[in-house]
């Protein structure tokens, strides 16, 4: 993996997790089986910090069989890999884990921007708007509607549509 990649070692899940905390990682590999945080437990501690909760994983694992994949997939891990395992097999799960955590990256990205951008035009646009929920309730007004109904933007939020103008 050295000829590849810059790799850092940890003796177990706990010290994996310590460096994890100090320094942005774009992938872990990580044996299931390791002694004060096993590999179970340091994919649930990954995913429930925000930070780091998008890391991809690759798990690997002496137990074979689709149970065992399953049960790591459920996890939370991106991949799961069986011992013993070939090298190229490993790098390519790798190399595709890096890409797909890239396309997920920008795709986040695209659309943050793109949020953004439905924010700004929404927010200016001199006509009256609301995002409504399928259950009639408002999510979402600008001003122009508060204007033009008399309400404020409290008063409108999650205030059912069918109550205000449908008694």
């Amino acid at each position: 993996l050295e000829s590849r990649w810059d790799v850092e070692l940890a003796v177990d899940g706990e010290d994996a997790l310590d460096a994890l905390r100090r320094q942005r990682f774009d992938l872990v590999v990580s044996d299931i089986m390791m002694p004060r945080l096993d590999g179970f437990g340091l994919v649930a501690a990954l995913r429930a910090e925000p930070e780091m909760a998008d890391m991809p994983v690759i798990l690997l694992s002496a137990r074979a069989g689709e149970e065992a994949k399953v049960e790591g997939l459920e996890a939370g891990a991106d991949d799961y890999l069986t011992k013993p395992f070939n090298a190229r097999e490993l790098l390519a799960r790798i190399q595709t884990n890096l890409d797909l955590a890239e396309m997920r990256k920008e795709a986040r990205q695209a659309l943050q921007e793109s949020e953004e951008r439905f924010r700004i035009a929404f927010e200016h646009t001199p006509l009256g708007m609301a995002l409504i929920k399928t259950d009639s309730n408002i999510l979402q007004v600008n001003q122009a509607l508060c204007r033009l109904l008399g309400y404020s933007e409290n008063e409108l939020l999650n205030s059912s549509f069918q109550n205000l103008f449908h008694p």
